[in-house]
Protein backbone atom coordinates (compact mmCIF):
# COMPACT_ATOMS: atom_id res chain seq x y z
CA UNK A 1 0.00 0.00 0.00
CA UNK A 2 2.85 2.36 0.98
CA UNK A 3 3.84 1.83 -2.71
CA UNK A 4 0.80 2.65 -4.36
CA UNK A 5 0.67 5.97 -2.09
CA UNK A 6 3.87 6.80 -3.18
CA UNK A 7 3.27 5.85 -6.81
CA UNK A 8 0.11 8.24 -6.51
CA UNK A 9 1.90 11.16 -4.62
CA UNK A 10 4.35 11.20 -7.55
CA UNK A 11 1.51 11.46 -10.16
CA UNK A 12 0.08 14.33 -8.60
CA UNK A 13 3.43 15.78 -7.92
CA UNK A 14 4.25 15.47 -11.24
CA UNK A 15 0.99 17.03 -12.89
CA UNK A 16 1.25 19.61 -10.30
CA UNK A 17 4.54 21.06 -11.69
CA UNK A 18 3.50 20.38 -15.38
CA UNK A 19 0.47 22.96 -15.11
CA UNK A 20 2.96 25.43 -12.60
CA UNK A 21 5.20 25.64 -15.95
CA UNK A 22 3.14 24.99 -18.70
CA UNK A 23 -0.58 25.60 -17.75
CA UNK A 24 -2.60 28.28 -19.14
CA UNK A 25 -1.21 30.46 -16.14
CA UNK A 26 2.40 29.03 -15.77
CA UNK A 27 5.73 30.23 -15.77
CA UNK A 28 5.87 29.87 -19.84
CA UNK A 29 3.00 32.08 -20.38
CA UNK A 30 4.46 34.58 -17.42
CA UNK A 31 7.55 35.11 -19.75
CA UNK A 32 5.45 35.77 -22.51
CA UNK A 33 2.93 37.86 -20.71
CA UNK A 34 6.40 40.18 -19.55
CA UNK A 35 7.92 40.17 -22.96
CA UNK A 36 4.19 41.30 -24.51
CA UNK A 37 4.26 43.61 -21.28
CA UNK A 38 7.92 45.08 -22.39
CA UNK A 39 6.64 46.20 -25.84
CA UNK A 40 3.78 47.45 -25.38
CA UNK A 41 5.92 50.12 -22.59
CA UNK A 42 7.80 50.43 -25.88
CA UNK A 43 5.14 50.99 -28.03
CA UNK A 44 3.74 53.88 -25.68
CA UNK A 45 6.95 55.50 -25.22
CA UNK A 46 7.16 55.71 -29.26
CA UNK A 47 3.53 56.98 -29.14
CA UNK A 48 3.91 59.56 -26.25
CA UNK A 49 6.83 61.12 -28.26
CA UNK A 50 4.59 61.24 -30.81
CA UNK A 51 2.00 63.20 -28.80
CA UNK A 52 4.64 65.38 -27.76
CA UNK A 53 5.70 66.56 -31.42
CA UNK A 54 2.42 66.94 -32.73
CA UNK A 55 1.42 68.95 -29.59
CA UNK A 56 4.49 71.10 -30.31
CA UNK A 57 4.03 71.56 -34.46
CA UNK A 58 0.37 72.48 -32.96
CA UNK A 59 1.93 75.50 -30.72
CA UNK A 60 4.33 76.06 -33.37
CA UNK A 61 1.21 76.29 -35.69
CA UNK A 62 -0.65 78.94 -33.80
CA UNK A 63 1.89 80.90 -32.09
CA UNK A 64 4.63 81.10 -34.76
CA UNK A 65 4.08 82.96 -38.38
CA UNK A 66 6.90 81.46 -39.77
CA UNK A 67 6.37 78.05 -38.86
CA UNK A 68 2.71 78.11 -40.41
CA UNK A 69 4.41 79.78 -43.91
CA UNK A 70 7.05 76.47 -44.06
CA UNK A 71 3.88 74.01 -43.36
CA UNK A 72 1.99 75.93 -46.20
CA UNK A 73 4.61 75.58 -48.60
CA UNK A 74 5.65 72.64 -47.91
CA UNK A 75 2.05 70.18 -47.39
CA UNK A 76 0.18 72.61 -49.27
CA UNK A 77 2.76 74.18 -52.27
CA UNK A 78 1.21 77.82 -51.25
CA UNK A 79 3.20 80.40 -52.53
CA UNK A 80 3.17 84.55 -51.92
CA UNK A 81 1.89 86.11 -54.68
CA UNK A 82 4.73 87.28 -57.62
CA UNK A 83 6.82 84.59 -56.24
CA UNK A 84 7.69 81.68 -59.10
CA UNK A 85 8.06 77.97 -57.52
CA UNK A 86 9.98 75.04 -59.10
CA UNK A 87 8.65 71.88 -59.00
CA UNK A 88 11.48 69.29 -59.38
CA UNK A 89 10.07 65.17 -59.85
CA UNK A 90 12.04 62.80 -57.95
CA UNK A 91 15.08 61.48 -59.51
CA UNK A 92 13.20 58.02 -60.11
CA UNK A 93 10.57 59.21 -61.97
CA UNK A 94 12.90 60.97 -64.22
CA UNK A 95 14.87 57.65 -64.96
CA UNK A 96 11.94 55.90 -65.06
CA UNK A 97 10.44 58.71 -67.99
CA UNK A 98 13.96 58.54 -69.60
CA UNK A 99 13.62 54.91 -69.99
CA UNK A 100 10.61 54.96 -71.27
CA UNK A 101 11.50 57.51 -73.81
CA UNK A 102 14.96 55.82 -74.75
CA UNK A 103 13.31 52.58 -75.29
CA UNK A 104 10.45 53.53 -77.47
CA UNK A 105 13.07 55.26 -79.74
CA UNK A 106 15.18 52.00 -80.39
CA UNK A 107 14.11 50.14 -83.05
CA UNK A 108 12.55 46.84 -82.70
CA UNK A 109 14.49 44.05 -84.58
CA UNK A 110 17.75 44.99 -85.81
CA UNK A 111 18.98 42.78 -89.16
CA UNK A 112 22.27 41.63 -90.17
CA UNK A 113 24.61 44.17 -92.18
CA UNK A 114 23.38 42.67 -95.79
CA UNK A 115 19.99 43.55 -94.76
CA UNK A 116 21.62 47.08 -94.08
CA UNK A 117 23.63 47.16 -96.95
CA UNK A 118 20.23 46.18 -99.10
CA UNK A 119 18.07 49.45 -97.60
CA UNK A 120 20.85 51.90 -98.00
CA UNK A 121 21.04 51.27 -101.87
Amino acid sequence: MNSLATMAFGIILALLAFFIVAGQSGLMRLGEMRREVQELDLKNRELESEIVRTQNKIYGLRKSDPVLEKLAREELGLSKPGEIVYIFPDASETQASLDATMSSDLPREIGSARDLDRTTR
